[in-house]
C-alpha cells in the first residue's frame, strides 16, 4: 500500500502541483495557491508573515469543509500516480502555546 502524507499547507500545494491541479476547479484552492505566489513576492517579514497567516487560514478551511467534496478528485489523481490513500495530519496553532492536531485519511 502506498500512501501519500500531507502534513501542512505547503505540502498539499506540493501535492497539487504533483497531482496537475491548478486550482481554477475550486475557490478557495485558487486562493490558497494566489497567497502562496503572494508569499514569495513579499519583500518585508510583516507582509510575509500575514501571507503566511491566511494560508494556514485557508487551508484549515479546506480540511474543515471542503476535503470531502475534494476527495474523489484527489483519490483519482493519487491512484493515477501510484497513491492508495492520502493522510492528512500535522497541527493547527490555537494560539501562542497550543496546538489543535488532525488527522484525516481519505481511502
Amino acid at each position: 500500500m502506498n500512501e501519500c502524507v500531507v502534513n501542512g499547507a505547503y505540502s498539499f500545494m506540493k501535492l497539487l502541483e504533483t497531482f496537475g491541479l491548478d486550482g481554477r476547479w475550486d475557490e478557495d484552492i485558487h486562493t490558497l495557491l494566489q497567497m502562496e505566489e503572494t508569499r514569495k513576492k513579499c519583500c518585508c517579514g510583516g507582509s510575509r508573515r500575514e501571507a503566511e497567516k491566511a494560508i494556514e487560514a485557508i487551508y484549515k478551511k479546506i480540511l474543515d469543509s471542503k476535503l470531502d467534496a475534494l476527495k474523489d478528485t484527489l483519490l483519482e489523481r493519487a491512484k493515477s500516480n501510484g497513491f492508495d490513500t492520502i493522510r492528512f495530519e500535522g497541527a493547527f496553532r490555537e494560539n501562542r502555546r497550543q496546538f489543535n492536531p488532525y488527522k484525516k485519511i481519505l481511502q
